[in-house]
């Protein structure tokens, strides 16, 4: 999947779309109906379809200031999840290696809300376990 086709199985010449397009985003976030949306999302989704199993390669995604996990954050999510959906099942012998997206949030009260929209979002359209959104509070570790 490279980006070029990806972009064009959205918006199909016909006006077709021919691919399940990334999930919709509210409030006024970086999303969709953006060219740069799109493309960040087929990028993750291409990132996470080319690992792989055989090289124990793992799709990592470094993202700065997840918000309230829309936007952005939600796009690149979504598109490793479709990607890695895409290499089907593991084969016997092989280590599941799941994509990762490492996203940071200063405050507290935005990161909550980011695991709740992540992990809604990709239990509903991804069945991903409870165990797929995770919060690590590294303000203890903090010296000041």
């Amino acid at each position: 999947v490279d980006l070029q086709s990806c972009l064009d199985s959205l918006a199909g010449g016909s006006g077709e779309v021919r691919e399940e397009p990334p999930p919709r985003v509210e409030g006024g976030e970086l999303g969709r109906e953006l060219v740069f949306g799109r493309a960040l999302w087929c990028l993750s989704k291409s990132l996470a379809a080319r690992t792989s199993p055989e090289l124990a390669a793992t799709a990592t995604v470094l993202e700065l200031f997840a918000k309230d996990g829309g936007g952005s954050t939600l796009l690149v999510a979504d598109g490793l999840f479709r990607g890695r959906r895409q290499q089907g099942p593991v084969r016997e012998g092989q280590m599941a290696h799941r994509p990762l997206l490492v996203t940071f949030e200063a405050q507290i009260e935005r990161a909550l809300a980011a695991k709740t929209t992540l992990h809604g979002h990709l239990r509903a359209h991804h069945g991903a376990p409870d165990e797929a959104v995770r919060i690590v509070d590294v303000r203890a570790g903090l010296v000041g």
